[in-house]
């Protein structure tokens, strides 16, 4: 948040107390998380410094100014996705639109949805893993505008899984609901590889499933170092809508190398996640 108004300041060196205040409870430096406005659990949001300097400029120089902004910020297909969407939204009250969409591999493809006069909107991101060898593979969406801005969004897949034979030590999976509070969690072992996990009692709702290592035992899971996954993928995690029984909820975890290479544009540190691990150690949780 220093670094944030840092920038601002560099832009309008003007700015107060107050009027940082007022812009932080118009919703002018942050993307909104959990309950609609300011709540208990994440404040105002999470900060967003593209959109604060924008603010900051606009304040200083009383001309309107806009940037392209994409959700989500990187797009993981895993190893069975092969279908996803990119909202791209404007910040700030300037004139802004996109000119041109496209990637630099011939297994992606983008074709615009929901998109206005702009060419702002919904755009869905295709894969086909069709003739390509067993690995990793990664792209790039790029988005062009009438500004001459360049937007870039990371893009990676898997094609084949392999025999897995290892497995990574002990696994928390925790059941988070759409506010990503902890509704459920589970410690497991894992067979040649292989992880099985079952949630019982579970009411009827919206869900997240996410699941990791906690080698140092700090009671987070996720953190660097420590192997890390989410349904379906840990680039794009996906509410779950839960009436009654749900199988087939498979999903890879994979070392966690820092956490910026997978935090979310719209999110915030999402993949450092709590559990109980000392009860549940104890076996007051299990």
């Amino acid at each position: 948040m220093a670094g944030v108004v840092a920038l601002m300041k560099a832009v309008h060196p003007g700015l107060t107390p107050a009027e940082l205040d007022a812009m932080l409870a118009s919703g002018l430096l942050t993307s909104d998380l959990g309950t609609a406005g300011r709540d208990d659990v994440f404040g105002w949001g999470l900060i967003d410094a593209a959109k604060a300097v924008l603010a900051a400029q606009s304040a200083a120089s009383g001309v309107a100014s806009a940037a392209l902004n994409a959700t989500p910020g990187r797009v993981d297909f895993g190893a069975s996705l092969t279908t996803s969407t990119i909202d791209l939204t404007k910040l700030g009250s300037g004139s802004l639109s996109v000119t041109g969409v496209g990637s630099d591999e011939s297994w992606l493809t983008v074709t615009p949805g929901t998109v206005d006069g702009n060419r702002l909107g919904s755009y869905t991101v295709s894969i086909s893993r069709a003739g390509l060898s067993a690995g990793s593979y990664s792209a790039t969406v790029t988005v062009t505008t009438n500004t001459g801005t360049t937007l870039r969004v990371p893009v990676t897949m898997q094609v084949g899984t392999g025999p897995v034979q290892a497995n990574s030590g002990r696994y928390w999976v925790l059941l988070l609901d759409g506010n990503s509070e902890m509704v459920q969690q589970i410690a497991i072992n894992g067979t040649n590889g292989k992880y099985a996990y079952r949630f019982d009692g579970v009411a009827a709702g919206t869900y997240y499933v996410f699941a990791g290592t906690d080698s140092d035992w700090d009671d987070f899971i996720c953190d660097d170092g420590e192997v890390c996954g989410a349904y379906p993928t840990l680039g794009t995690p996906t509410t779950l809508q839960v009436s009654g029984s749900r199988q087939g909820l498979d999903f890879t975890a994979g070392l966690v190398s820092s956490p910026s290479t997978l935090a979310l544009s719209e999110s915030r540190d999402r993949f450092k996640l709590r559990h109980d691990g000392r009860a549940t150690s104890k076996g007051v949780s299990q």
